[in-house]
């Protein structure tokens, strides 16, 4: 059966539980963290996990996992923002895109989704996808040094193709478990859809996920936490809100006066990008900013960072099915 929607104060329970059993890890994580690090190392994917080996030491990776969920801002994305993210997502089908840090909405946070996203995986079979995870870390060999390690979630409750064959030992672990954790630099070229391989890139979508929660489109509402929720939160991750994102429903015009309905599910989103602010020497190529976001680390000229934004006219409505991504200026 499908997991029911949750109030804030269940997003921040569970956000809550996973880090508890992630700071004191069971036996049964323990193994099955090893086990996943074993599959990993076979595929040669086990430098996903950097710098950690958890084949060999699976309690350091449980531990940066906990790290990761220890202060994060909560998130609680609507069904309804899943569903628009999704479409975007789907109709970005073999393109490419690159993380910026300023398009994070935050350095270190935990999603909640109200409604499961499938993904397809190498294998050819679907998993679904609850909760993402996420933390900006060092990363010198990247291009800016920096990069988050992004972690995906998935449900007991949510039925895929593996929820027949999953061993009953797995419950164990409790509602959340592990589906896969990696290294995304900044900067680096990456698939934001499905690949042409005919698996998805769950980074494509949490990607465009951020992107949207940094438009005008998108509203985080902090609603009132039963004490009895937010006392139990502070007592695990240190912090009690939950940001619950949802579609904002008017726009008002900027000199103040009447305000506008519109139809927010139409338009397109463009991805936040770096722009030189002035001439610069060499080839043509994409502004990648400084931590500062005031120069491009390839030539050294003045540039700036330019949010995520809907483009075309006001009276437009949004496009789910189109995505630029802007490759260079």
């Amino acid at each position: 059966m499908p997991v029911r929607t949750l109030s804030p104060g269940e997003v921040l329970d569970e956000l809550g539980r996973l880090h508890d059993r992630l700071a004191r890890p069971s036996q049964l994580w323990l193994d099955y963290l090893q086990w996943y690090g074993q599959h990993s190392r076979t595929k040669g994917l086990e430098a996903t996990f950097w710098p950690y080996k958890p084949s060999r030491e699976p309690g350091k990776l449980a531990g940066a996992l906990s790290v990761n969920l220890f202060g994060a801002e909560c998130y609680q994305v609507t069904a309804e923002i899943v569903a628009i993210i999704s479409e975007i997502y789907q109709n970005s089908q073999g393109l490419t895109g690159h993380l910026e840090q300023a398009e994070l909405p935050a350095d270190a946070g935990f999603a909640w989704l109200d409604e499961p996203v499938l993904m397809t995986d190498v294998h050819g079979k679907r998993s679904t996808h609850r909760a993402i995870s996420w933390r900006v870390i060092s990363f010198p060999p990247g291009p800016t040094g920096a990069a988050i390690r992004l972690t995906t979630w998935s449900h007991i409750e949510d039925p895929d193709d593996y929820s027949e064959t999953m061993d009953e030992k797995l419950a164990g672990l409790g509602p959340l478990a592990m589906l896969h954790s990696t290294i995304i630099p900044f900067a680096q070229q990456l698939p934001v859809g499905m690949t042409e391989q005919g698996y998805d890139s769950s980074f494509g979508w949490v990607h465009a996920l951020w992107m949207f929660m940094g438009t005008e489109i998108a509203a985080a509402q902090r609603p009132q936490i039963h004490r009895n929720f937010a006392r139990r939160a502070m007592r695990s991750v240190k912090q009690n809100q939950v940001n619950v994102v949802l579609l904002r429903r008017a726009a008002h015009h900027e000199g103040g006066g009447e305000h506008r309905e519109i139809d927010w599910k139409c338009c397109w989103l463009v991805q936040g990008h770096g722009r030189h602010l002035e001439g610069y020497d060499g080839p043509h190529h994409r502004a990648i900013l400084d931590a500062g976001r005031r120069h491009c680390l390839t030539c050294g000229a003045r540039a700036t960072y330019v949010s995520p934004y809907v483009k075309g006219p006001d009276n437009m409505p949004l496009k789910a099915s189109r995505l630029v991504f802007r490759v260079s200026r």
